[in-house]
C-alpha cells in the first residue's frame, strides 16, 4: 500500500467515505457514484477533407448518482422540476470524494450536466435495508482533479 510508489512513502490509497455533489445551487452527499468513466470509438470520416463531415468519437456518458432516501428532502426529486417547465440548462456538475473529516481528496467536473431519471427509493418489506434514491445525468466532457497533490 504506501511505498507503492518507490521513493514516495507519503501516498495512500483513498477510502471512500462520501461524496459531496454540487450542481447549480444544488450540493447534496451521496454513497455511490457510477459512470465517471470515459470511452470513444475509432472516428468515422466521410469523403471530403473537411471536419464537418466526421462523426463524433466520443461516446455519451451517463452518470448515476445513489443515496439514501431522506424522508421529509425532496432536494433530488426537486431537480428535475425545470424539465416539466422545458426551462432545463445545463451547468457544471462538481463531484468531490470526502476523506473522513469532509475534505475533498478528489474531485470530477462535469460540463453541460443535466438529469434524466430519478428513480425513487424503492420498497422490499421482507427487508430492513435503508431505502435509495438515485438520479441519472448526462454530461459532455469530464475532468479530475486531485486535491491531495495540488
Amino acid at each position: 500500500m504506501a511505498g507503492d510508489i518507490p521513493g514516495d512513502e507519503s501516498l495512500w490509497p483513498v477510502a471512500k467515505f462520501y461524496f459531496q455533489v454540487e450542481w447549480g445551487a444544488e450540493v447534496f452527499s451521496c454513497q455511490e457514484v457510477t459512470g465517471l468513466d470515459m470511452e470513444s470509438q475509432l472516428p468515422v470520416f466521410r469523403p471530403g477533407d473537411s471536419l464537418e463531415f466526421s462523426t463524433n468519437n466520443r461516446l455519451d456518458t451517463h452518470l448515476t448518482l445513489k443515496r439514501s432516501f431522506l424522508a421529509p428532502d425532496n432536494q433530488i426529486f426537486n431537480m428535475l422540476n425545470p424539465i416539466d417547465a422545458n426551462d432545463i440548462k445545463p451547468m457544471p456538475l462538481v463531484i468531490s470524494l470526502v476523506d473522513e473529516t469532509g475534505v475533498p481528496v478528489m474531485t470530477w467536473t462535469l460540463t453541460n450536466a443535466w438529469p434524466t431519471k430519478i428513480v425513487s427509493a424503492a420498497s422490499e418489506p421482507e427487508t430492513s435495508e435503508v431505502a435509495v434514491e438515485s438520479i441519472e445525468m448526462v454530461y459532455s466532457t469530464l475532468s479530475r482533479g486531485n486535491d491531495l497533490l495540488d
